[in-house]
């Protein structure tokens, strides 16, 4: 799929067959979430793909609330996104490297990257806000001082569609160029 195709093609899934995602087309994704740039070559993600189906049942709950995330537990693969802030940035940058938020930007770029490489090998994501942090975390273990930043539902669609027209601000609303 070319790149510009995956950029309209890529929505939210919130419906997945009973398929798992093979091995290597999830070692892609994340290979090419890492291949991201970041400040100071920070990388700042850290990965944890959970593709067991109990501990996709223990997971899945943590993420609902009253309206939102109702349809999680279908899919055959959630990935965790946390924060790591290495030593070596702090050093280096000082409280700016935090304070101005290029560690969540940087996980922006890498997660934007994850989803167009799912979308490229046909497979769907959705990427999570809400979720129980602290027991998220404790499922998962990960680290209590790295922030658990996103997590993302990965599989094939269950019914692949055409895609949706997309609902955006005109492009002079929201850019301009200075020639």
């Amino acid at each position: 799929m070319d790149l510009f195709d995956a950029f309209i093609t890529r929505e939210s899934c919130r419906a997945y067959a009973d398929r798992p995602v093979e091995r290597e087309k999830l070692d892609q994704i994340l290979s090419a979430a890492c291949l991201a740039p970041s400040a100071g070559n920070g990388q700042p993600w850290r990965f944890v793909a959970v593709t067991n189906k109990d501990t996709l049942a223990r997971l899945a709950p943590l993420t609902r609330v009253p309206g939102i995330n109702q349809w999680v537990g279908q899919e055959p693969c959630i990935i965790a996104v946390w924060e790591h802030i290495s030593d070596r940035m702090t050093a280096r940058y000082g409280e700016r490297y935090v304070a101005q938020q290029w560690p969540a930007m940087d996980i922006g770029l890498s997660v934007g990257q994850l989803c167009l490489a799912a979308a490229g090998l046909g497979l769907g994501t959705c990427i999570l806000g809400c979720f129980d942090e602290g027991q998220v975390k404790a499922l998962l273990d990960i680290p209590v001082e790295g922030r658990l930043r996103l997590l993302i539902t990965l599989g094939y669609p269950k019914e692949p569609a055409p895609p949706r027209e997309k609902k955006r601000l005109p492009l002079d609303t929201v850019a301009r160029v200075i020639d």
